[in-house]
């Protein structure tokens, strides 16, 4: 047996382990209390790791790791895919936090500070199983949950290769909405209001808001039917293009209602759907989850007038922040110059197999040029 890696500090931790079929409900519900309190995107949660391993069949992948306290308490926990994947032909088990091939915006260890090296310790143990790779996706760079798996790398002879994935665009939200016009130029006002005003001519304009389980189907109806007659089907990115994508929201937004993190619009002229953005509200944070528009109205800007619209109502909510979530885009950074960078991390364990990989990842990357960022098999899950 390996001895426990250095940084996992002693303490009254249980480490339990579950799959998809054993998860305990009171789990489920207990992680995103902790998710929550530890300011921790909802994606990161289980109930949402949970559905979208149904959307894309991956029950039989997902593992969570509890640390449990003497008081049978949960203090923190992660979720991750364990599969055998191949490096230089070679066969590997990489286990994999969500970000990838379990949808999550931002990944995050979700554990207070001084449980971040035992949960660390846990998702790399072999006593179950050997593993040889780890890797974290959608990781903020130089975030808590970044700096805990970078000491434990270098506490336990861990080779990392990291990739720079997404800069992610999202406004801080100081003061009303009139004072947020106000900060931005005479021209980026006329321009919103001529295009409000330009709509409103085109016909009967009508705005509808989304928020309990009632009107999510009435919400998904709406949104395929833009997705469909939208660029994005000529793109091959259509959420109607992708059984997945289908399933994943069609299981995501009725949970989403249930806790009342559902804030969705749609616009409508004449009673035909031209625009819709879905957000979801978090405990003050709102992150736009995706949005798109009808191509067929594409001079009226809808697309534009629909997310003036939910950054509007976020104001008037109250939430400290709007995550535009995803890679920057300039329909995004029309709106703000903030981002959050975001890599891919990955960790070569010292495993026969994993040491070997790394010393010769680590080798041919410090060969090459610097690379452009990479989305690295996140463009099924973000605009």
């Amino acid at each position: 047996m390996t001895n426990p890696p250095r940084g996992a500090a002693a303490g009254p931790l249980k480490i339990l382990r579950h799959d998809a079929m054993s998860l305990p409900g009171a789990l489920a519900t207990r992680s995103l209390e902790i998710a929550a309190t530890l300011g921790a995107h909802p994606s990161v949660s289980l109930p949402w790791s949970m559905l979208s391993a149904q959307s894309a069949n991956l029950q039989s992948e997902l593992r969570v790791a509890e640390l449990v306290s003497d008081a049978q308490q949960t203090v923190a926990y992660v979720a991750y895919c364990e599969h055998q994947i191949s490096m230089f032909g070679l066969p590997v088990i990489m286990r994999e936090t969500p970000g990838n091939r379990l949808a999550a915006y931002y990944n995050s260890l979700v554990a207070p500070p001084d449980a971040m090296a035992p949960l660390l310790a846990a998702l790399a143990a072999q006593e179950h199983g050997r593993c040889d790779v780890l890797q974290f996706p959608a990781l903020v760079s130089g975030s808590p949950s970044d700096q805990a798996i970078m000491a434990m790398s270098q506490a336990n002879g861990w080779r990392t290769l990291r990739y720079p994935s997404f800069r992610s665009p999202y406004m801080p939200l100081n003061g009303s909405w009139q004072e947020y016009l106000d900060s931005k130029s005479q021209n980026f006002r006329y321009n919103l209001k001529r295009k409000r005003k330009a709509l409103a001519k085109a016909g009967r304009v009508d705005e509808r808001w989304y928020r309990d389980a009632a009107s999510v189907p009435e919400f998904i109806q709406f949104m395929n039917a833009i997705e469909q007659s939208s660029w994005k089907t000529r793109a091959g990115m259509a959420i109607t293009g992708s059984q997945r994508e289908l399933a994943y929201h069609e299981l995501l937004l009725p949970w989403l209602a249930e806790i009342g993190a559902l804030a969705a619009n749609v616009l409508l002229l004449d009673d035909s759907p031209i625009a819709y953005s879905l957000c979801v509200n978090w405990h003050g944070r709102i992150g736009q989850l995706k949005t798109s528009f009808d191509e067929r109205a594409a001079n009226l800007s809808p697309g534009l007038i629909v997310v003036a619209s939910c950054i509007e109502d976020a104001f008037g909510s109250g939430a400290k922040e709007f995550d535009f979530l995803g890679d920057a885009m300039p329909h995004k950074m029309h709106w703000t110059d903030a981002v959050r960078a975001q890599d891919n991390l990955f960790a070569f364990l010292p495993t026969a197999r994993g040491a070997l990989l790394g010393r010769i990842k680590q080798l041919l990357l410090s060969l090459r040029p610097p690379a452009a960022p990479n989305t690295i098999g996140r463009t099924d899950w973000k605009e």
